[in-house]
C-alpha cells in the first residue's frame, strides 16, 4: 500500500473533523502511531481481509484490556472489517478521541 496523497489526507481529516464530536478511546497520536504501523505492515505483506495488524497493534499499544475491547468495538462499529479498509478509507482518523476539558 503506498502512502496516502495530500488530497486522501486532507479528506481523511475532513471526515474525522465531521465526526469529532463523538468521543473515542484513542487518542489523536494513537491513531497516528496505529495508521503508520499499518502502512508499513500493508507494504510488506498483502492484505488478508483481517484485522491481524491492527490487532497486533492494539495488543502491542494497549495494556487495558478493557479499552482494547473498547478500540474493538468501535472499529468495528464503524465498519473496520479488515486491515487495508481502515487504512484505506482512513477508518482510523474516526477512532480519535475527542479530549474533554477537565478529563
Amino acid at each position: 500500500m503506498g502512502e496516502m496523497t495530500k488530497n486522501q489526507k486532507k479528506e481523511a481529516l475532513r471526515a474525522w473533523r465531521q465526526k469529532e464530536k463523538k468521543s473515542y478511546c484513542l487518542e489523536k497520536e494513537e491513531v497516528e502511531e496505529l495508521f503508520e504501523y499499518l502502512e508499513e505492515a500493508l507494504e510488506e505483506e498483502e492484505c488478508d481481509n483481517s484485522l491481524k495488524n491492527t490487532e497486533q497493534w492494539i495488543i502491542d499499544n494497549i495494556d487495558d484490556e478493557e479499552r482494547r475491547d473498547q478500540v474493538r468495538r468501535e472499529i468495528k462499529e464503524d465498519g473496520g472489517y479488515c486491515d487495508c479498509v481502515i487504512a484505506t478509507r482512513s477508518m482510523i482518523f474516526k477512532c480519535i478521541k475527542k479530549v474533554h476539558r477537565g478529563k
